[in-house]
């Protein structure tokens, strides 16, 4: 049975965005095993090397969370997928956050390896690659590995490229799919969930009500907020009745 089958029983379930996002660089596996203990789940975000290797990284580019631009002396954008995997693990994505933690960027399967040790839930968000070699085949290849390393049980997949949750429906039906969405919700959201074949509901602080969580779970889909890091959002989020929130703040 799925962690994720009985979510709408459970009480409001805290995932830690991006690992412990506040104590360890996010992203790393020193943030993951950090999470573990302190949350109930862990979501994370996957790109692809220019050679195809699944990594754990939330921007499309190097310069918010690694030293690349100090490595390289200029202050230009340098993309993810411009860098092979050995390319990318020549940099340092942690010891500027925490002073001596030297954390290389993970691969996905090291991150699946570690929950499955753990028995400990997660959330994979798949990023968009629409404008990158690896949009056709972004879903397959990440399925593969959850299939490979054998914890689709502890896995939910979500991603704004609602078009990955469709053809993850197809590959995988039994593995839990959210979209994701922010500024505004599709017009008809219960047709569009039926559509899209999810399980479950991903949107932003701003845009969540009670009156929207009410209409969700009244057809059986869960309903999770992000990103929830104050006292008084945490509170008005679980009087709405939401199944989970991501916070950096564990």
């Amino acid at each position: 049975m799925s962690f994720w089958d009985d979510i709408l029983d459970k009480p409001m379930l805290i995932g830690a965005h991006r690992g412990a996002k506040s104590l360890r660089a996010e992203n790393t596996l020193g943030a993951f095993e950090d999470a573990i203990g302190r949350s109930d789940f862990i979501e994370l975000d996957v790109g692809f090397s220019k050679d195809g290797v699944a990594i754990v990284i939330h921007d499309d580019t190097l310069n918010r969370t690694s030293n690349i631009q100090s490595i390289k002396k200029s202050s230009e954008e340098f993309r993810v997928v411009d860098f092979t995997y050995d390319e990318l693990l020549e940099l340092d994505f942690g010891s500027w956050f925490k002073s001596g933690d030297l954390q290389k960027i993970p691969t996905l399967k090291e991150v699946l390896l570690l929950i499955k040790k753990h028995k400990f839930p997660i959330n994979i968000e798949l990023k968009d690659m629409s404008k990158t070699p690896f949009d056709e085949v972004a879903p397959k290849k990440v399925l593969n590995e959850v299939l490979e390393v054998g914890v689709e049980d502890l896995v939910l997949f979500s991603s704004f490229n609602h078009n990955y949750i469709k053809e993850l429906s197809k590959l995988s039906p039994k593995i839990k799919r959210a979209i994701l969405k922010d500024k505004s919700h599709p017009k008809n959201i219960i047709s569009y969930m039926k559509e899209c074949s999810a399980h479950g509901y991903h949107c932003s602080l701003d845009i969540v009500s009670k009156e929207l969580v009410l209409q969700l779970q009244k057809e059986n889909y869960f309903v999770s907020v992000y990103t929830v890091n104050h006292a008084a959002d945490k509170e008005k989020v679980l009087k709405m009745g939401v199944n989970a929130i991501f916070t950096d703040f564990l």
